[in-house]
């Protein structure tokens, strides 16, 4: 259950500067007024560079509104902590906690599953005011990957922009190219996924087979939901008016005679073909051999067969 505004520091037992040093978080801030934030990992370049800084330089500006103790609480064993907050010049300022096992982060409903990159769950980014043992404010930086996907969501209505792939690269410490696909490959997700009709089951089955995970899923599938239907709308409005089947008549032609008895006979095939085009009928006559009708029943017959396929049995159900 994630901590809300009004609600109570629950009482967990962290370390501080080493392992057998035990302090009671609810203990530590009773009857003050305490700032708590967390953050993923010591030293980690977001953390290191901003986060932790960030308060160690505005400490005297913190103090003066009242507030009695700062703490910095992260999912680091303890003697990483420590020196972390000895690196960055925290001591005496900053309260470095560490949570080892996540147990204070996950009873406050803050825990992030950032296994592919630190290796285990760690704290989402967050920061919170207590009074008296309650939460009066609470500010949590959003998950990266919703970030991304809302910025997916903005690029599908507005288009992809530069200036995003930079910015997003300088705060996520890694390439500008890297954001670019993946950004683009999260457009082409919501676009296909909504041109296709996709309902919610059809659409999580499909994000599950690329290899997303379950969490990913949850945000992929409210993304989703937001822009289905201005993504149809927008596809509707741009797509292209192309003609469509209405009627098709044919006759059968044979020569049964001739005065050349060495002439081969060649059957024709003549078709009329009514399409609709923006609403109005438009006939065309054709005409075809033999040879190039079979390879023409062919290709139907071979189109039949992709459509008893469950790729296709899906599309046309959505359809």
């Amino acid at each position: 259950m994630v901590i809300e505004v009004g609600n109570k520091i629950p009482s967990c037992r962290l370390h501080q500067g080493n392992p057998g040093n035990r302090v009671d978080i609810a203990e530590l801030i009773a009857n003050k007024k305490a700032i708590i934030f967390g953050v993923p990992g010591a030293f980690t370049p977001g953390c290191h560079r901003t986060h932790l800084p960030g308060y160690i330089a505005d400490y005297e500006k913190i103090m003066a509104k009242g507030v009695d103790i700062i703490v910095c609480i992260s999912v680091n064993d303890a003697f990483v902590v420590d020196a972390w907050g000895k690196s960055a010049g925290a001591e005496n300022k900053v309260v470095m906690l560490a949570d080892p096992a996540a147990e204070f982060t996950k009873a406050i409903g803050m825990e992030l599953d950032a296994t592919p990159v630190l290796g285990n769950i760690r704290s989402k980014r967050y920061a919170m005011i207590v009074s008296d043992g309650s939460v009066s404010y609470l500010n949590v930086e959003p998950d990266v990957f919703e970030e991304f996907c809302q910025i997916a969501c903005n690029a599908v209505q507005n288009g992809l922009n530069s200036k995003v792939y930079q910015v997003t690269a300088q705060k996520l410490n890694v390439p500008s190219n890297v954001i670019k696909n993946s950004l683009s490959g999260l457009v082409h997700l919501f676009s296909e996924s909504a041109k296709l009709s996709l309902n919610e089951i059809d659409f999580q089955d499909s994000v599950l087979t690329i290899g997303f995970n379950e969490d990913a899923k949850d945000s992929l599938l409210k993304t989703y939901k937001q822009i289905l239907e201005e993504v149809r709308k927008n596809l509707s409005n741009v797509s292209l008016s192309v003609p469509h089947y209405r009627n098709l008549e044919w006759r059968f032609d044979i020569q049964v005679a001739s005065r050349a008895l060495r002439q081969q006979v060649e059957p024709r095939m003549i078709f009329k073909l009514t399409t609709m085009e923006n609403d109005t009928p438009v006939c065309k006559l054709l005409q075809t051999d033999t040879n190039n009708l079979s390879h023409m029943v062919s290709k139907l017959e071979a189109a039949l067969a992709e459509m008893k396929t469950n790729h296709c049995r899906r599309i046309v159900r959505n359809i």
